[in-house]
C-alpha cells in the first residue's frame, strides 16, 4: 500500500496555493509539431493501424532486395565457413582481421575444393570469397593467381562486354 504525499487536505490546498503559475508568454512551442515543453499538453493525431498490402514487397522491393538472391548467398557463405574452419589454415589463422596477402591465393584455392566444378561461377565465387572475409575486392583480385583474374574478366566480358567496349581483345 502506499501512503500518501499529504498527511491531510489542508497541506494539498497550502502546496497548490504555493505553486507557481506558468505564464502563458513563457511556454517555449514545438516549431514543427506546436508541442509544449515540459508542460504536459502535447498534441497529436492517431492514425489508427497501418493496412499493410501483401504483394508490396514483391512489387517495389525486388530491385533493391531479391531474397532467394540473399539465402543462395548465405548458403555459399556456410559452406565456405564450414570449410574453412575445418581445414588447416582456417584453424591456425582463425577469422583474424588481417590475413596476410601471401595466404590469399593459398586461401582461395583452398575454397574452391569446397564447391564441385562449375557450381558457382568465378565471379559469384570470387564475390563470395571476398565478403567472407571482408576484404575489399582489389585486395584479393591482386592477390590471386593470374589465371583466376583472367577467368574473371572473361566472364564479366561475356556478360556486360567490358572490354569490348573499349576496344581490347585480353586484359593480360
Amino acid at each position: 500500500m502506499s501512503t500518501p504525499l499529504f498527511d491531510s487536505d489542508e497541506e494539498m490546498n497550502e502546496y497548490e496555493e504555493e505553486s507557481v503559475e506558468i505564464s502563458p508568454l513563457k511556454i517555449k512551442f514545438d516549431k514543427i509539431f506546436n508541442n509544449d515543453y515540459n508542460v504536459g499538453n502535447l498534441d497529436y493525431e492517431d492514425f489508427g493501424t497501418p493496412k499493410v498490402e501483401k504483394t508490396y514487397a514483391d512489387k517495389h522491393m525486388e530491385s533493391y532486395y531479391n531474397s532467394s538472391e540473399y539465402h543462395a548467398r548465405m548458403e555459399i557463405m556456410e559452406v565456405i565457413d564450414v570449410f574453412f574452419s575445418q581445414s588447416e589454415i582456417g584453424k591456425t589463422i582463425g577469422l583474424k582481421k588481417k590475413i596476410p596477402k601471401q595466404m590469399l591465393s593459398k586461401i582461395y584455392l583452398l575454397l574452391k575444393d569446397a564447391f564441385k566444378p562449375n557450381e558457382l561461377s568465378e565471379a559469384d565465387y570470387f564475390t563470395s570469397v571476398a565478403d567472407y572475409f571482408g576484404m575489399s575486392y582489389e585486395i584479393l583480385y591482386s592477390n590471386i593467381p593470374a589465371i583466376y583474374r583472367e577467368y574473371i574478366v572473361k566472364e564479366m566480358d561475356d556478360k556486360y562486354s567490358i572490354l569490348k567496349r573499349r576496344g581490347l581483345k585480353k586484359l593480360f
